[in-house]
Order: structure tokens, then sequence, then C-alpha cells
């Protein structure tokens, strides 16, 4: 009677992608399955490595399989594999892979090759192991050359950053596409942090976090360096940059979420010295806080929770020593109230509206109507930078100075993003530019009545308006209400806000400002406002 051996079937993968295609674990095992049959032996246990290297020695499945094989010492057990790459893909791994094996009491066997002692089968054996090594390390050539090939075709083939997706399209291939809403929320916090709607990082990282939708971890943060990587990569601006290939600010095929402009912004920003994070209290409850002052000395008021007998209540107060009302408390209802009051009293007229959103159209369409004669400046100083990157490249090939080296290709970084930033402009200008009434349909509406945009949006939202509203911080006394009314000239200009009280525009200049309008409509829109607000 013929005597049943034990084997045990090694597989291995180095990619997701052969696990549906060739040399998947399903056929490798299945080929392993049928040699086992054909010499007799019994499968006691299966091992894959799955996405691991063949150049690796130490992977999780081959340990499993080695501690498998050595527990049945002194019986030897056969392993089998489908090929010698599955294996590994070098010789070096190869040899040390063999020898742990048969130290742990096990005996290579394959369909594909036949494992022998003697001079000839090791002379075989390492000739395929050093082909397999070379189909390896020229895979991976090929690998770099396609994708270094495909970036500087202006497509990405990295690891999808947040905000993107890979699809398939037929004009493109593999290309990067919008993932909304990460997207969207992404757009915003880098035309905020550009605006200094948000000062610094910290509060963008803020603003992610308020959003579900955004990628976190699994405590539900978003870290540093994640919101670093995205406010710095110009892949969000429609550009590549790879420093290992050498290739910087490369146009994309993919479509950007912000333009270039908005990205040196930031860049520029990050460069400066860090300012001072909004404190991480401060949240919707307390969103006049930094914007409300002392009625006596003009310092900023504190706020937050102060305990009472069974619960805690939301107040203000002046934390400034010395001050003669330090420490006396005012209710955030009565500061809210009051300053719901105020942002009433800043409603524009109707009438006032209309004649405002005449005049900034003028001001559009004149400013629509130069565009033209802006895109010759542009395009001469392009054609200046690139006759300065022609002189310096030369210059650069010449020398054989480090230091000069240096110099020169910091010098050509430099004018690149200057040109980069020109294409900009010229890639903008050439766009058929929307509508007055779509690009400032939200300014004007909220314009119109800022309180609505007060009790709608968010925290972000609502500093930004009081930015715009107010020059100066608003001074609160607890009996008088607002002592000041420190309105922004624009404002004033719409509406005519006194610190006093509210005073509309009499009609008859309104249809003097209108006839104004109507007779000379080419006029500098400016006058129309020095007369609208001086009269």
């Amino acid at each position: 009677m013929t005597h049943i051996r034990n084997a045990v079937i090694y597989c291995r993968v180095s990619s997701a992608r052969q696990l549906k295609e060739g040399h998947g674990l399903s056929s490798q095992e299945s080929r392993c399955r049928e040699y086992a049959k054909h010499k007799n032996y019994c499968v006691e246990a299966v091992f894959y490595d799955e996405g691991v290297s063949g150049g690796m020695v130490e992977r999780p499945a081959m340990l499993e399989l080695l501690d498998f094989i050595a527990d049945r010492k002194p019986e030897e057990t056969i392993v089998l594999i489908d090929d010698i790459s599955r294996l590994a893909r070098g010789l070096e791994a190869h040899l040390q892979l063999r020898t742990t094996i048969q130290q742990a009491g096990g005996k290579l066997e394959s369909p594909s090759i036949e494992f022998g002692t003697d001079s000839d089968s090791m002379l075989v054996e390492n000739l395929l192991a050093s082909v397999s090594q070379h189909q390896r390390e020229k895979n991976k050539e090929q690998v770099f050359n396609r994708m270094q090939a495909r970036v500087k075709s202006g497509y990405w083939c990295f690891c999808p950053v947040p905000g993107y997706k890979y699809d398939k399209l037929p004009e493109h291939g593999k290309i990067l596409v919008k993932q909304e809403p990460v997207a969207s929320i992404i757009r915003e916090g880098l035309e905020g942090f550009a605006s200094n709607r948000f000062e610094t990082q910290t509060d963008i990282k803020r603003f992610f976090e308020s959003f579900e939708a955004f990628p976190t971890d699994k405590k539900g943060r978003v870290s540093h360096q994640r919101v670093a990587d995205i406010l710095t990569k110009p892949l969000y601006a429609g550009y590549l940059s790879v420093p290992k290939w050498n290739i910087y600010m490369h146009p994309a095929k993919h479509e950007a979420l912000i333009n270039f402009e908005t990205h040196q912004a930031i860049i520029d920003k990050i460069e400066k010295a860090a300012r001072k994070p909004q404190q991480s209290f401060i949240s919707d409850e307390f969103t006049l806080r930094g914007h409300i002052s002392c009625s006596c000395c003009n310092q900023p008021m504190t706020a937050g929770m102060v305990k009472g007998r069974s619960k805690k209540y939301p107040y203000y107060w002046c934390s400034q020593k010395g001050c003669e009302k330090y420490g006396k408390v005012i209710k955030r209802e009565a500061i809210d109230q009051d300053f719901n009051e105020l942002l009433q009293s800043l409603r524009m007229p109707k009438d006032i509206f209309f004649l405002a959103q005449e005049a900034l159209k003028i001001l559009w369409e004149k400013k629509r109507s130069n565009s033209s004669m802006d895109l010759g400046i542009v395009n001469q100083e392009k054609t200046k930078i690139e006759q300065k990157l022609d002189k310096l490249v030369d210059r650069l090939l010449d020398t054989d100075s480090p230091t000069l080296i240096k110099t020169y290709e910091k010098s050509i970084k430099q004018l690149e993003k200057q040109k980069v930033l020109l294409d900009e402009k010229l890639k903008v200008g050439r766009k058929r530019q929307p509508s007055f009434e779509r690009a400032f349909k939200t300014a004007l509406v909220w314009l119109t009545n800022p309180a609505v945009l007060w009790d709608t949006g968010c925290l972000a939202d609502r500093k930004s308006l009081l930015k715009v509203l107010f020059t100066d911080n608003l001074r609160y006394d607890k009996e008088s209400g607002f002592l000041n009314r420190p309105i922004a000239q624009p404002i004033r200009l719409c509406g005519l806000v006194g610190d006093g009280g509210t005073k509309m525009v009499g009609w008859r200049h309104v249809n003097r400002f209108r006839n104004l309008l109507k007779l000379n409509k080419k006029s500098n829109v400016n006058s129309y406002w020095c007369y609208f607000g001086c009269y």
C-alpha cells in the first residue's frame, strides 16, 4: 500500500489586481491541488499571502507555514508552489526561503519545476530565480516609466487625494474626478483660508470636522498633517508636482477646485508668520465674543457659561481688572436681542437696493470691457518671462558651479510660478464671464437684509459678516445697549446708518442719482458713490 504523504500549499500575489487575473490565488491553488492528487498527497492546509512583494522574506502566511510544518517534525511535509516566482522574485530571497523551509522540515515541489539537489538541478533553479528577479526589476522599471509618462501627460497616477476619486472616461482613461460633497467642502475651505475667512490651519481643521461627510479618523478628527497636505497640494489648483521625478507645476487634465492665484495666496500665507487661531471654545453660543467691548474700558468682553444653583447660564462680562464694571455679568440673551435689532436696522430699502445694484452693474460692465486690454498686457508679460527663462536655462547648461546652479534653479522655479499665474489670468480672461446677476446673486441677497445670513449661516459666515459690517468692536452697556455703531463705509453708503440711528436717503437725492445713471452710464461709478454718500 502506497504511503500517503502530507502536503501544504503556498500561494502569493503581489497586487490586488492579480487576485482576479492570471496568477490569482484560486488558479495557483487549483494547479497545486491537481499536482497533489496526481502525486497522491494529502493537502492539510493552504496559506495565502495577498499583496505581498516577492522581494520580501518575512511574510505573514509564510511564517505561519513554517510554524505549521515545524510542528510535524520529524515527518517531512511537502510544500507545493505553483511557480518558482510565487516563492520569491529575487535570488537571495529564494535561497533564504528554500533553506528555511528545509530546516523547518519541508520539501519544495512544484508542477512547473523539479527541485533537485544535484548540480544541474540547482543551476536550473538558480537561473529561474535570477530570471524571476530580472522580470521583477524590469516590471518595476516599466511601471515607473509608464507612471512618469502618465504624469507628464497631465494625469495623476498615485492614490487619490481627499475630494477626488478615480473614474474611467473614454477620452482620458483613468482620471481624477470630483467626489462630492467633499470636493465642495475643500474648495470652500481653501478659498476661505486664502481670503482670511479662516485665519489659521487650526480653523480649517475645525471647519472640515464640522461636516459629517468629510473623511476623519476613528476619533472623528482630521489630522493637522492632512490639513497641511490639502492646503499645499497644487493638485487642487489643476497642477501636478512630483519632486522625486523633477516635475513641478505641470498642467493637469483633471478639473481643478481652485485657481492657481488662490493656491499661491495660500502658500504665501503659510510662509508668513503664524497667526493666533480662533479660540476652540468660540461657537455658535458666543458668536459675538471678541466683537463686543466694555462700555467703560472699551476692552473686548469675554463670555462663558456661569454656574448657577441648578445649571449653567450664558453671560458676557468685562475681564479687565481696574475697570468699574469688572466681573459684572450681562445676559447673553440681552446682547443677542439688541444685536438682532441692530441687524434689522441695516436692512436696505428696495429703492436704494435697486440703485446700488444698477451702479454696481455699470462698474461690472466697465470692468468686463477693459478685460481685452488687460489680456494684451498679460501676454506681453508672459513673453518677457519666457525670454528670461530661456536665458536662465542656457546659463544653467553652461555653468558647472554648484552655487550658480542652485541660484539659477531657484530663479527658474520662481519664473515658472509667475508664468503659471499669467496663464491662469489668460485662461480666466478668455472664458465667458458670468452675468452680473449670477455673479452677485448671493452678495445682493444678504446686502438687502444681513439678518438673513446671520440667522441661516454657520459660525464662519457670521464671523465674516461681522468683519464686513463693522470696522470696530461694538461697545455695549447693560442699561443703554450699544453705545456706538461703527458701520463700514460701503454699508453706510447703501443705507446711510448714522451713530444715532438710521437715516434714509431723501427721495430728492435718490431721483437725482437715478438721473445720473440714465444720462451717463459710461462715467466713473466712484463719482456716483461720492455723490451718494456726501449729499
